[in-house]
Parts: C-alpha cells; sequence; structure tokens
C-alpha cells in the first residue's frame, strides 16, 4: 500500500527568500488549488510556489523540427562564442 504523502518523512530547509516569498503568499488570497498543492505534498509546494521551480522543456525530436533547429543552433552559438572576435589558426 502506497504511503500518504503526510506520512513521508521529507523536510526541506526554509531560507531567508523562501520564507519571505511564504509571507508574501500568505498576505494575499489563497487559492484552492494552492491549499491542495500544499496538502498533497509540501516539497512540491515548496518547489513550485516559493522557489518557483518550473519543468525544463524538451525538445520533441520527432515532431518538431523547428525545435530541433533552434536547439541546434543554441549550441553552436554557445560552442563558438568563446571564440569571438579572435583569429583562427590554419590547422583550426
Amino acid at each position: 500500500m502506497p504511503m500518504h504523502p503526510a506520512d513521508r518523512s521529507l523536510s526541506l530547509a526554509a531560507g531567508t527568500r523562501a520564507l519571505a516569498r511564504m509571507e508574501q503568499l500568505l498576505e494575499g488570497p489563497l487559492s484552492p488549488t494552492m491549499l491542495d498543492e500544499y496538502l498533497h505534498c509540501p516539497a512540491s509546494f515548496g518547489f513550485h510556489r516559493l522557489a518557483r521551480l518550473r519543468e525544463m522543456e524538451e525538445v520533441n525530436e520527432g515532431d518538431d523540427p523547428s525545435g530541433v533547429g533552434t536547439l541546434i543552433h543554441e549550441v553552436l552559438e554557445q560552442f563558438h562564442m568563446r571564440r569571438l572576435n579572435q583569429a583562427l589558426e590554419r590547422s583550426e
């Protein structure tokens, strides 16, 4: 039988920025979604609402040629940026 989220012994240390963000959230109206998220998994609430972490966007290589092209351009730009305004040697 799976454990209820409240039964897990998981804790996160709250830093000053997280506490300030929690105070900011508590000053406004609390939505049922926020309360449900906290009750379901306080760690997820902390990551999402306090630390404002989001899932990384993934490039769907099979169905999104434009996304793959954008990714390739970004990788090549970062790779070659370190040589910007530098003369290349003949061997390079």
